[in-house]
């Protein structure tokens, strides 16, 4: 299936600040800027509309080295505070007259060091009015959660104590890794959600699900690296075949 990456926009949000990491967009990993990994992948990828939306003239000045548009973020939406979908709104309603109304959004984030070309085409391919899609790893995790701020106790979230699966018996189930989400311009104009009325899951391995929100992350991302860029180099061409 060819797809029609001219009518694909990438939004790479990547502010200056963060509480858990300094400069943590701009670390380095194998000597260059997570901003920067995250441009090539979707260059390797095909995609050619890609903006960064950063408060840093630093992320901005490699963004316009590497060939995206930036973008200029209000300081609203570079606090702490501010979401990720307010984020996505304030720059379609920047580049609302380029960017066209059947337009597929792609939304790739810095901290997720290791996503493939070849799955963010995935994430296109699967996306479409009311459908949209992400990367996330298959896992058959026991989550449980406090009851409340001031308590000890726990309870379940999404399994019994009194019926326990086996772990084989289970229904799959996933978690986002956080790298890529796919959606369509339309869809996010409705809802302001990157989720659509329908979800398509692109699996990625559990070992390259990483996101960087502190110092330890960053250093198991530097650890995997080598294991990680030897796979990816065999995904360039494969990413062509999609």
């Amino acid at each position: 299936m060819m797809l029609n990456l001219k009518k694909c926009f990438v939004i790479i949000p990547a502010r200056g600040g963060s509480k858990g990491l300094y400069r943590k967009n701009l670390q380095l990993i194998s000597g260059l800027p997570l901003v920067k990994r995250t441009i090539m992948a979707a260059k390797h990828a095909g995609i050619e509309n890609i903006i960064v939306s950063s408060d840093s003239e630093e992320i901005l000045e490699i963004a316009s080295q590497n060939g995206c548009i930036n973008h200029h973020r209000s300081m609203v939406n570079s606090s702490d505070t501010a979401s990720t979908e307010a984020v996505i709104k304030e720059v379609i309603q920047t580049f609302h007259e380029r960017i066209p109304e059947d337009a597929t959004i792609v939304l790739l984030q810095p901290t997720s060091p290791f996503i493939f070309s070849s799955e963010i085409l995935k994430c296109v391919q699967n996306t479409s009015k009311g459908i949209s899609a992400f990367t996330g790893s298959n896992n058959h995790i026991f989550t449980w959660k406090e009851i409340s701020n001031d308590s000890k106790f726990v309870s379940p979230m999404g399994h019994s104590t009194t019926q326990r699966l086996r772990r084989q018996d289970m229904p799959k189930q996933f978690s986002e890794n956080g790298a890529c989400y796919s959606f369509q311009k339309r869809d996010f104009s409705e809802t302001g959600s990157r989720f659509s009325d329908k979800c398509i899951i692109v699996e990625v391995p559990i070992e390259r699900s990483i996101e960087i929100d502190d110092e330890r992350d960053l250093n198991e991302c530097t650890r995997s690296e080598e294991h990680t860029s030897e796979l990816q180099s065999r995904q360039y061409l494969v990413c062509r075949l999609l």
